[in-house]
């Protein structure tokens, strides 16, 4: 994949993802303003970030290392093999810690949620959408490697669309705005994008093998699943301290990130798609210092684009939130505290782009340690300023924590890489 090749894909994917995304923030600004602060909002937020941690832990590094994998040639000569005995492995895996880990929320959901009653019955109702999206992200991971980055891109805004038209015929029709409703739409879109990606990818079961294939897995993508369990545990941790500081924290911190965290999703996506089977399939073929050389350049001209749109988003913050959370607003949202979280949004959003490219090049050179010890301490860091600091901060303590988890890990990443990636 020359230059000139790997900007059209970015580009490709980089539309089609903007579409998703788009698509995804107009879904999250109708709930924004059809629930304003409700605690059936609140429960289904917590409940999504909590169910969705074995996902966030197994499948994620599993997909990395599977791409990984089908970069080299023995894989490639056989791939459809390859790819049906991890396809099974999935599923396998997928049932199992799914199981187990709604066991574990059960028994310890009165400690950890405030409303522990209403997050269970959201945890429960979530399980399909789980299931199937565990296996799906696998799924993209092939269509990643074979470039089909047009599909990639565009299925997924099959999710935002079904949850739009789920919400306003409900409403329209009957009268009824439930949150239900968007865990059932958001279960018929994993299912149908299941469906379709079977279809295209022609994947079958095949346990011959299941228990060698899962072992291999899992010993590629060891130290990546630790730095999982780690990166996924912050998104919880931030949960807990916003529903403990202030009432209605999750939701209040939820409408300050919708638009930061759907622009770091675009970059975010467009380099776990492009950039992960790129830099896994140019580790193969060149030295460590080429690889790094060009690291830098894409580091750089990413960087420029990341400053100037989050900068220009800065300066027209206060009028764009006042027109998108017009009646979230008027039902007990402040348009000033809401401004200031957003800002310090942007800013984590930014780390986070720029330090989710230094670990897509990390990943594809197998150092999966090293992203591990990083995010561990980085978390370490994020703990410490929440639990000195929360009471007298408040609210905007959990995105300055998060400001500095990424900031540290993207000095941690870049200079292993500046120092340690030689010939």
């Amino acid at each position: 994949m020359n230059n000139n090749i790997l900007i059209r894909s970015l580009l490709s994917m980089g539309g089609a993802t903007l579409f998703f995304k788009g698509l995804s923030l107009g879904k999250e600004i109708y709930i924004a303003n059809s629930f304003g602060v409700s605690s059936a909002l609140e429960a289904y937020l917590i409940a999504f970030v909590y169910v969705g941690f074995p996902i966030s832990v197994l499948i994620v590094p599993f997909q990395t290392s599977f791409i990984a994998s089908l970069a080299e040639k023995s894989i490639v000569e056989s791939g459809s093999s390859y790819i049906n005995k991890v396809f099974s492995a999935v599923i396998s895996i997928s049932i199992g810690i799914i199981v187990l880990w709604v066991i574990t929320l059960y028994l310890l959901s009165e400690l950890i949620f405030v409303n522990h009653e209403l997050v269970m019955d959201k945890v429960i109702l979530l399980l399909p959408f789980v299931f199937f999206n565990s296996i799906n992200l696998i799924l993209y991971g092939v269509l990643q490697f074979k470039g089909k980055f047009s599909v990639n891109g565009y299925l997924p805004s099959l999710s935002p669309v079904l949850v739009l038209v789920g919400l306003l015929i409900f409403e329209v029709l009957f009268g009824i705005v439930s949150v239900d409703i968007i865990v059932m739409a958001i279960a018929l879109s994993s299912l149908i994008e299941f469906y379709i990606l079977r279809k295209l990818l022609d994947v079958r079961l095949d346990l011959k093998g299941l228990r060698e294939t899962i072992h291999t897995t899992f010993k590629k993508s060891y130290f990546l699943m630790l730095s999982a369990v780690v990166m996924a545990s912050a998104p919880m941790i931030e949960q807990f301290y916003s529903s403990s500081l202030q009432q209605s924290g999750v939701v209040l911190l939820r409408y300050a990130s919708i638009i930061p965290l759907a622009i770091s999703g675009v970059f975010s996506t467009v380099v776990a798609v492009v950039i992960l089977p790129y830099f896994s399939k140019l580790s193969l073929n060149t030295s460590n210092v080429a690889l790094r050389s060009q690291y830098w350049n894409i580091l750089a001209g990413y960087a420029c684009v990341i400053v100037v749109l989050y900068f220009v988003l800065s300066l027209f913050s206060n009028y764009l939130l006042n027109t998108i959370y017009s009646s979230a607003i008027t039902s007990g949202v402040e348009l000033s505290t809401l401004t200031f979280n957003f800002n310090l949004y942007l800013i984590s959003g930014g780390f986070f782009c720029l330090t989710n490219l230094g670990i897509r090049l990390l990943s594809s050179m197998h150092k999966g340690k090293i992203i591990f010890v990083g995010s561990l301490c980085s978390l370490a860091i994020q703990l410490f300023i929440l639990s000195f600091f929360g009471k007298s901060v408040g609210l905007s303590v959990v995105p300055i924590s998060i400001i500095c988890y990424f900031l540290t890990s993207f000095i941690g990443i870049n200079f292993y890489i500046y120092c340690k990636v030689k010939i």
